[in-house]
């Protein structure tokens, strides 16, 4: 399949976005009365190799529709230049008309801009394609030409026929996804993720993502992938992230996990408002797992690491999940810093049948030890499972084993509710 590459803005101008004088706190600088920011839709070329010209021309007038209504008409400007389209709203406005007194209405301003240009798919016949968002605050004395200029030499591959098909199949996949999303089906199973240094009790229980249909789950993990080649995992993950936050309000003194992808851990506008919420709610934030899981390659090493201290600086922990496998190395166990790391399954798998392979096993929990707070070994199936991980020196174990009665039943009970609607709904 021919690879693409999808411009993704830098992040050290996130900070802006998130207060709102512009500026680091405990820098004394007059209050910023604007915002401006610039979305760019970055896979046009691909819907052009993947429906024709026409459609993407067709996408590009739909942005640019639902830019204009936005319904901040008043206090919003909206100025448009192909794929880029540049916001600037007027803070003290909006600040008085819709949110709490001393609230920074500046995350919650990127949030509805991002929601509003990609949440839905653009429709011509048949032809069906998610747009590609990504956003960046202007800061001040910035010109925006700046931010535009750099991200318009975008390199994509060629069009060739077995992408274009791929590229179909992945869309009709997104549709059955962001489908569930929108009609509020997206929900979660819990597994629990066990702490054996603390006698058996949960360190959290993560979250599976899941399609409600007719009273039951369906675990629908796999469909991740064919999303993070459609360049819309931060999209998904956003809405992950948010519902999950959204438990644990509703949990008091409940520790849940949720995965997101490689492509997603980078400090920037789609996690401006997440960012906000965590800073405003320390004990929140110290019941949250982010895991991030390497089945795509980060082209942002650096912004990885500063988005994983980013969350650890709110209270919340880390997991670098299915140490071993896909994109995964021992680098990432020495430069990320995570709290949590997980062993992939196929490491015990291997183990059950072969001396060596137990052998690999405990010097990988050994190794990860030295880098980690925490060590689970996932895929435990069965007691030889549960005793093969405790020999392999594994601080925690996870799953299928503990899933029946491991938890208390009130516990269950919630966890296994719907998210709340203004979570369902992104």
């Amino acid at each position: 399949m021919t690879q693409h590459t999808t411009f993704t803005p830098s992040s050290d101008l996130l900070p802006a976005a998130c207060s709102r004088s512009g500026c680091e706190k405990g820098v004394d600088r007059p209050p910023q009365t604007t915002l401006s920011v610039i979305a760019t839709v970055t896979n046009l070329r691909q819907m052009a190799q993947a429906y024709g010209d026409a459609f993407a021309a067709h996408a590009l007038r739909i942005l640019h529709e639902r830019a204009n209504a936005l319904g901040f008409v008043d206090t919003c400007t909206v100025m448009r230049t192909g794929e880029h389209l540049l916001f600037s709203f007027d803070l003290r406005a909006h600040a008085q008309r819709l949110l709490p007194s001393g609230v920074d209405p500046g995350p919650y301003l990127i949030d509805r801009i991002l929601l509003s240009l990609g949440n839905e798919a653009v429709k011509a016949g048949d032809a069906h394609a998610y747009p590609a968002i990504v956003a960046e605050v202007v800061p001040s004395g910035t010109r925006p030409e700046a931010i535009i200029e750099k991200s318009v030499s975008l390199q994509f591959g060629q069009p060739f026929t077995q992408w274009r098909r791929q590229y179909q199949a992945n869309t009709t996949t997104a549709r059955r996804v962001f489908g569930a999303l929108a009609s509020g089906r997206l929900d979660f199973d819990f597994e629990p993720v066990y702490d054996l240094r603390t006698g058996g009790e949960p360190l959290y229980y993560e979250a599976l993502l899941c399609e409600r249909t007719d009273g039951q789950l369906r675990h629908i993990g796999a469909s991740v992938a064919a999303i993070e080649q459609l360049g819309l995992a931060r999209r998904l993950d956003h809405w992950v992230v948010r519902a999950i936050i959204a438990r644990l309000r509703a949990l008091p003194g409940v520790r849940l996990g949720c995965n997101i992808s490689m492509q997603s851990a980078v400090p920037d506008a789609w996690w401006a408002l997440a960012f906000a919420t965590l800073e405003g709610a320390p004990e929140l934030a110290s019941r949250l797992t982010i895991e991030i899981t390497e089945t795509a390659l980060s082209a942002q090493p650096e912004a990885v690491i500063g988005f994983v201290r980013k969350l650890q600086s709110f209270g919340c922990q880390v997991a670098l999940d299915d140490i071993g496998t896909g994109f995964s190395c021992l680098q990432q166990l020495t430069s990320l810093d995570a709290d949590v790391a997980k062993i992939d399954r196929s490491f015990l798998v291997a183990a059950r049948e072969d001396d060596m392979a137990a052998l690999r096993l405990g010097q990988l929990v050994g190794f990860a030890r030295t880098c980690t707070n925490s060590v689970i070994i996932e895929g435990i199936e069965s007691d030889e499972d549960a005793r093969l991980a405790c020999a392999s020196g594994a601080t925690g174990l996870q799953g299928h084993l503990f899933r029946s009665g491991a938890y208390g039943p009130d516990v269950a009970r919630l966890l296994q509710l719907p998210g709340s609607h203004a979570a369902r709904n992104g």
